[in-house]
């Protein structure tokens, strides 16, 4: 084999690995700013809403009619991001695993957290002076 036709399906063979395999494409947390669809189930609640942010203690959501919801790890028997694998699960009223949590906050609308100030924007944009707590 010549040395050009060795760099020429050397060249060939890594772009076919740039195609091959997942990819953040389809995601729609990588098109844009909102956060990840979850399924979530608790004793009183079962919902999809938008995954805000995922804290030390519980996950802030926003329904579909824009309200803003805490739901503590305590309290939560399931909750799912859809179209995502089993490393985005948590569920069983505990803490998720350190892995599941970064992956929650990785496509949370707020992967850093979200600061006071900002929490105050978004409760007066959704007529709340607090979160709602589902249990």
């Amino acid at each position: 084999m010549t040395h050009r036709n060795f760099i020429l399906i050397a060249a060939m063979m890594t772009l076919n690995a740039c195609a091959i395999g997942g990819n953040a494409e389809n995601w729609a947390v990588a098109k844009g700013p909102a956060g990840a669809i979850v399924d979530v189930k608790t004793s009183t609640a079962n919902m999809k809403a938008e995954l805000m942010e995922a804290g030390d203690e519980g996950v802030v959501l926003r329904r579909s009619d824009g309200k803003l919801v805490f739901a503590r790890y305590a309290s939560i028997s399931h909750l799912r991001a859809s179209r995502q694998g089993a490393g985005y699960n948590a569920g069983g009223r505990v803490t998720p695993s350190a892995v599941a949590m970064a992956n929650l906050k990785l496509i949370s609308h707020f992967p850093y957290g979200i600061t006071p100030e900002i929490r105050a924007r978004l409760l007066t944009n959704a007529g709340q002076s607090e979160y709602l707590v589902i249990e």
